[in-house]
């Protein structure tokens, strides 16, 4: 009988295959940021299998510092201070798709972002919510994708799990973009 030895143990290998899978990370990906060219990388990742439910922030005249809200539990954010604010989905949605508007400045900072939350495992859209700052309209019925004369974006998983956001920030957020995961079964 051959023996693995692991940790000073002996385990029988009996013939079976020893299978492992493959932790969480390796099947992640992450989108392209949308945002300025400034800051430091910063990967904010939600634990386990826990799932992007809610973006919390500080900000000013724009974003300074961005966290993702895990299953309803904020976790630590990158970039400066300020007044801190927050955008949820409902209890029992997670975050879908996320819309952002930056400024017009050359620099173009994370100015405002407003969440599409979905019933797990369906695109059936159970909110609307905006994360913004003081002198941008971010009310529930427009897209921040189509905000006159503000640069934006919109970022989605393809029908996968956002499980963390990610980007460069220093002081302000630069930039912004999601971690995807395929979603559990």
């Amino acid at each position: 009988m051959r023996t693995l030895s692991m940790l000073g143990l002996a385990l029988p290998m009996l013939g079976l295959v020893l299978a492992s899978t493959a932790p969480a990370q390796a099947q992640e990906w992450f989108t392209d940021p949308i945002g300025g060219k400034g800051g430091q990388q910063y990967v904010l990742r939600c634990p386990g299998a826990a799932v992007v439910t809610g973006v919390s922030a500080m900000t000013g005249a724009y974003i300074n510092n961005v966290a993702p809200i895990c299953d309803g539990r904020t976790m630590p954010g990158a970039g400066g201070g300020g007044d801190r604010r927050s955008a949820s989905c409902p209890a029992g949605s997670i975050v879908d798709t996320i819309d952002i508007i930056l400024l017009r400045s050359p620099n173009h900072l994370v100015k405002a972002l407003q969440l599409f939350c979905v019933a797990p495992g369906t695109r059936l859209q159970t909110a609307r919510v905006s994360l913004d700052t003081p002198g941008v309209y971010t009310g529930p019925y427009i897209s921040l994708s189509r905000v006159p004369g503000y640069p934006s974006g919109t970022m989605d998983c393809a029908n996968q799990s956002i499980v963390g956001l990610q980007g460069r920030a220093g002081d302000s957020v630069d930039a912004l973009g999601l971690i995807c995961r395929p979603r559990a079964h």
